[in-house]
């Protein structure tokens, strides 16, 4: 699990690497990112691109976006998006990875919402479900929500 710089991120070929898994990501996300907000937040070193690579090849098996979130009361690392494949695998790595990153931040807490599918992943690492996150869209007069 490795951390790029952000101008290494968004660099072309590496942001061309890092689109499709962005995408299916935002699949499950209900409109509060794009693939352009995403670029702009990391270009402005606002969140964090994570990559697992596997072999001599560096087979892409996933990649995760994080942000350093200040509540009133405490510092927290987020994992705001998480996608790829063969999870189990490098997991582990991740896991480890975010934890020595939160604490050079000042973070206590890693942090992460998402779909259901998320507690499965995480659950394993040693993350705990205390919330669910519900949303439902403002109406406005006469028209309908979306979805």
């Amino acid at each position: 699990m490795t951390r790029l710089s952000s101008e290494m991120a968004i660099e072309g070929p590496v942001w061309a690497r890092l689109t499709p898994y962005f995408a299916e990501a935002l699949k499950h996300c209900y409109g509060e990112l794009s693939e352009s907000s995403i670029k702009a937040l990391i270009a402005a070193d606002k969140m964090q691109v994570w990559i697992a690579l596997s072999g001599e090849g560096a087979e892409l098996l996933g990649c995760m976006l994080t942000e350093v979130t200040e509540y009133p009361t405490l510092r927290v690392l987020r994992i705001v998006l998480l996608q790829g494949i063969s999870f189990k695998d490098w997991g582990g790595h991740a896991r480890v990875a975010l934890e020595i990153f939160a604490r050079e931040q000042g973070c206590e807490r890693l942090e992460a919402s998402g779909r259901k599918g998320l507690t499965r992943l995480l659950a394993p690492l040693g993350f705990e479900p205390v919330y669910t996150t519900l949303i439902m869209e403002v109406r406005q007069h006469g028209k309908e929500r979306r979805r």
